[in-house]
């Protein structure tokens, strides 16, 4: 920003550079919301153990093919939190869950529905989707980093 655009926004009638930062910021949260991660294989059983663990259920719970209201309820939230922040094709939930993409689909559709009918059920749905997106991304930052047990024990004890 050249200093005689900084200064037109610093007038003392409206300080239109506070306007342009907090644009700025809405503008990168949405660009960062929009961002699509990947599942990589090795970590699926973890994406699953950390979403189960955050709904407050076990694991098995998501991938059982039983109908209770608590679990439909689940399954609903763990496909479309997959489905928006990966962006994966439906078979490939369908593939992770158990389940065809038909029932990928329809928990989509189900869980969009909420947004009019049941506003905290679908509020807890979009908390699970940015739970995942923080568990995805904290994944791939540690994805490099050495696990205690690769890091040779001479750092640690010194003679």
């Amino acid at each position: 920003m050249t200093p005689h655009f900084k200064r037109y926004l610093n007038r003392k009638d409206v300080n239109l550079l506070e306007v342009k930062q907090y644009i700025d910021r809405i503008l990168n949260k949405r660009i960062v919301a929009n961002v699509k991660y990947s599942i990589k294989p090795k970590y699926e059983e973890t994406v699953l153990k950390e979403m189960a663990a955050y709904w407050g259920v076990p694991i098995e719970t998501a991938l059982t093919k039983r109908r209770f209201t608590e679990a439909v309820n689940c399954k609903h939230a763990f496909r479309f939190a997959i489905r928006k922040v990966t962006g994966m094709k439906m078979e490939g939930i369908g593939a992770l869950l158990n389940c065809d993409h038909a029932s990928v689909s329809h928990s989509i559709k189900f869980v969009n529905d909420t947004k009019i009918g049941d506003k905290e059920y679908y509020s807890k749905c979009l908390e699970l989707a940015e739970h995942l997106r923080m568990v995805l991304i904290e994944l791939d930052l540690n994805e490099n980093q050495p696990t205690l047990y690769e890091i040779p024990c001479d750092i640690f004890f010194h003679n």
